[in-house]
């Protein structure tokens, strides 16, 4: 399954102002989440799981800033690891792209869903 995050206004939900593309559920796994669960990060560990669950992912209000602080700390993860493991092309410009949705949300007082 394909993830991706977005944001729309809510009289326009159909048309999101912000759409970028997270990766697969596997990517998100190696990439994100397995950085998350490392670090108790407690919205990235959780991106699959609860994009998949019945209520659905939506991050607002306090958590956006919460979101930003977690993905600092994700970049800086890639940057600094000491693994084999070799990030995707674009993924720290990825990384940048959603915390620049994230600000957006926070500006103008919307929510992102993540599905």
């Amino acid at each position: 399954m394909a993830y991706h995050l977005l944001i729309a206004y809510d009289h326009l939900p159909e048309k999101p102002i912000f759409d970028k593309y997270l990766g697969t559920a596997m990517s998100i796994d190696v990439y994100w989440e397995s950085i998350g669960r490392k670090y108790s990060l407690p919205i990235i560990s959780s991106i699959t799981e609860r994009a998949d669950s019945e209520e659905g992912f939506v991050i607002e209000n306090n958590d956006l800033f919460t979101f930003k602080k977690e993905l600092f700390t994700l970049e800086n993860y890639w940057k600094h690891q000491d693994t084999n493991i070799e990030v995707p092309d674009r993924f720290f410009d990825d990384i940048r792209d959603v915390r620049e949705g994230v600000d957006l949300a926070i500006k103008n007082g919307l929510k992102i869903i993540i599905g």
